[in-house]
């Protein structure tokens, strides 16, 4: 009985673990972090090291992992991989490197050097090589170990550029392996650092989309749908309110009372402290439902540890838990306790039962009695040769008695 009391009070703490998650999750709405299986990450370190930027763009689907450095206004896509972890990357000022791209450093001992302006376009390929200043890496295209690219070179797209090769500032190399076909004029110079300036100012923007807030969103919509009513360009400012009606606006605004008269002005700082005090609250009771919660988990691992053990064995399981936590040592010997007791007294287990069976309302300690069909009445058989004939009257009866005892009727 008590084996089993322990395997219903396991499963009932994992079920309790379980619905104190989903209520602090409704409790905190959007705002609730719900861990997965595979989470997105886009900054890893690695023995210590990890990403070093200015006010850069890191796509949200982009994974940086290890020594990275990234310079100003530089950007890595989405689904671009800079890989620090055999070695150290550094990447310049306003530099891109595309959706789909990768750079890669360390592998031969050579560092990955990306200089200012450099454009790496989608699904390129740099492995531990050096590019220098303006120059841009073509889609698809690969710059193998130890090779380095000049200022304002231009690697064609679908380009293999071998290991150790060397390419001249300004030129342009194409094919597998690459070689060079051309110098790019001044024009055609000048149009790659403009690619990246665009990149950069683009990735800007990026950033501040990503980081903007709720309240930030619903904003931008509210003056979308003035600017469409209005018919206004989308880069046209917008019309400033006279001084008179902003000054009327802050004191009479009021999120919590929208009607047309206010008996008084809003208290907007106090609203704000009271909406950070009742923050504070909430996190502090989420953080004591996750210390109870965490406490109740080592409580049933335990449980199921001593399910399984041999008895002698259950005291060195409590005393490792207890030196683990000691509450949750606290609340399994109290449990225990009363799964003791319910052994040998029936009220106990049968207050033990009700309180189970309030979770796992299919767990039973005492078994419910199966229905009985009801049993049919015993019938005394008439002794026939008892029956005697009437006072006075001849023997009929006797005798037909006595012929019914010798031949008796047949079952229907």
């Amino acid at each position: 009985r008590g084996a089993m009391a322990l395997t219903a009070v396991s499963a009932v703490l994992r079920g309790l673990g379980r619905a104190t998650e989903r209520v602090g999750i409704a409790l905190q709405g959007r705002e609730a972090y719900v861990e997965r299986l595979v989470p997105s990450t886009r900054v890893v370190g690695f023995k210590g090291r990890e990403l070093s930027h200015g006010e850069g763009f890191v796509a949200s689907t982009a994974s940086v992992v290890g020594d990275v450095k990234l310079g100003e206004r530089s950007s890595v896509w989405y689904g671009a991989v800079v890989r620090g972890d055999a070695g150290a990357v550094t990447i310049g000022d306003a530099s891109a490197v595309q959706d789909g791209a990768s750079v890669t450093g360390g592998r031969g001992g050579v560092i990955a050097t990306i200089g200012n302006q450099v454009t790496i376009q989608a699904g390129a390929h740099v492995d531990s090589a050096r590019v220098d200043d303006g120059a841009v890496i073509g889609m698809g295209a690969r710059v193998q170990a130890g090779a380095h690219v000049g200022a304002d070179a231009f690697i064609d797209a679908g380009a293999l550029v071998e290991a150790e090769a060397k390419v001249g500032a300004g030129e342009l190399w194409t094919g597998v392996p690459a070689k060079k076909l051309r110098d790019l004029n001044a024009d055609e110079r000048a149009y790659l650092r403009a690619t990246a300036e665009a990149a950069a100012s683009l990735g800007a923007a990026h950033a501040r989309q990503l980081a903007k807030s709720v309240a930030d969103i619903d904003s931008d919509l509210s003056e979308l749908e003035l600017r469409e009513s209005e018919g206004m360009d989308w880069d046209q400012p917008m019309p400033e309110l006279p001084e008179d009606v902003e000054a009327y606006h802050r004191l009479t605004y009021n999120p919590m009372d929208v009607s047309l008269f206010r008996e008084q002005d809003f208290d907007e700082e106090g609203v704000r402290r009271t909406f950070e005090a009742e923050q504070a609250a909430l996190e502090a009771d989420a953080e004591a439902e996750a210390e109870e919660l965490a406490i109740m988990e080592m409580v049933s691992d335990t449980v199921d540890q001593i399910v399984a053990a041999l008895p002698h064995e259950r005291d060195g399981l409590i005393a490792r838990l207890r030196s683990r936590e000691p509450r949750a040592a606290d609340v399994l010997e109290a449990m225990i306790g009363r799964v003791e007791k319910a052994k040998v007294d029936d009220g106990e287990a049968k207050a033990l039962e009700t309180e189970i069976r309030e979770v796992e309302p299919d767990f039973f300690i005492f078994p419910p009695a199966e229905e009985k069909a009801p049993e049919a009445k015993a019938v005394r058989p008439v002794d026939r040769s008892s029956v005697c004939a009437p006072r006075g009257g001849g023997g009929a009866v006797k005798a037909a008695s006595e012929r019914m005892q010798q031949n008796p009727p047949r079952e229907p």
